[in-house]
């Protein structure tokens, strides 16, 4: 429908915070789970083959949310990014974006 309207569109792959970190993984999946999995980007790699196959433009933030880590990024009690996760990828979005905005 997009391309249909001659849309401009991109994805853009938010991080679970377990992806992001060792120290996301210690207090909620220590004993339950294969702390290598907090290493996976199995979820990114899939999305970005099927994006790529079709066309799509896409920007993973994985890689960069693992550079720039910082406790502060989620909340401790759930996923969701806090203000200063939202800062971040407000700033990664606009650098991305900022030509075809003007």
């Amino acid at each position: 429908l997009l391309k249909e309207k001659n849309i401009q569109y991109y994805i853009f792959l938010i991080p679970r915070e377990v992806q992001v970190s060792s120290l996301e993984w210690e207090p909620l999946y220590s004993a339950v789970m294969n702390e290598e999995l907090y290493k996976n980007d199995i979820p990114q790699t899939i999305f970005k083959t099927f994006f790529d196959s079709q066309g799509i433009q896409h920007i993973d933030l994985l890689p960069i949310f693992r550079e720039n880590y910082s406790p502060d990024l989620y909340f401790p009690v759930d996923p969701h990014l806090t203000q200063k996760g939202h800062y971040l990828i407000s700033e990664i979005l606009y650098e991305a974006l900022k030509d075809i905005i003007k």
